[in-house]
């Protein structure tokens, strides 16, 4: 039986609820798993979006599994948080070769999130290396590179490094340069520190691409001429 302070008509008053949904006792900053339960299931909340994800995230907080078939119905509905924490239990469960990771991130994407294109072309890049056959594994990587494209004119700028890495390492150098050098100054634009792969993998692509481009007489006569008499005199 509930004490009189945590009775359902006295709970606006002792409780509030912050981003996640979870409750605590007012002014205290611990939660009271009683108060949260009360506060969300015993005044019939309207069964929304956010209340279903608000509920299932208290009830997992408590260790109620149950609270997974409150987000399902929540993401099942468009809520985006609520797709998300699909994804990363489906990620937890059988990591990126998932189908079930896929589901949730064409969700994402159906409901405009970019970030849904981001994380399905990391999945389809790592199942590149399991794939049986070479054919498979090109339809991998363009289906990767399509969706990092899409992430990116979607608005997310952190998957022109992914891009950038990803083609660098597929031997597109021309194509990489572009994106890493993209993925560089936003970088520093954030305030974030660019790591050595990335600048070396910038380096790495435009010294390829000379090489590509000499063994293949894209150089012009002029620089071709200067480097062989560097060559004759050294």
């Amino acid at each position: 039986m509930n004490s009189p302070e945590e009775s359902p008509q006295n709970i606006r008053q002792e409780i509030h609820a912050d981003d996640s949904g979870v409750a605590f006792a007012q002014g205290t900053g611990v939660q009271n798993n009683n108060v949260t339960q009360n506060y969300y299931g015993s005044e019939g909340l309207p069964a929304t979006p956010e209340n279903l994800y608000r509920q299932g995230k208290i009830k997992l907080n408590a260790g109620d599994e149950e609270g997974e078939l409150f987000i399902l119905a929540a993401a099942e509905a468009g809520h985006v948080e609520a797709v998300k924490e699909m994804r990363k239990m489906a990620s937890i469960r059988w990591a990126y070769l998932s189908e079930e990771r896929d589901r949730w991130n064409l969700k994402l994407i159906e409901l405009g999130v970019p970030d849904g294109y981001s994380d399905l072309a990391a999945c389809k890049k790592l199942r590149m290396s399991h794939a049986d056959t070479t054919n498979e594994r090109m339809g991998l990587l363009g289906e990767a590179v399509s969706y990092y494209k899409k992430a990116i004119d979607g608005g997310l700028e952190g998957a022109t490094e992914d891009l950038g890495m990803l083609l660098h390492s597929e031997g597109m150098h021309e194509e990489a340069i572009p994106y890493l050098e993209r993925a560089i100054v936003y970088i520093k634009d954030e305030g974030d520190f660019v790591w050595d792969d990335v600048e070396a993998a910038l380096r790495s692509a435009r010294k390829a691409l000379k090489s590509q481009q000499r063994k293949v007489g894209l150089e012009s006569p002029k620089e071709s001429g200067a480097r062989r008499w560097w060559h004759r005199n050294s």
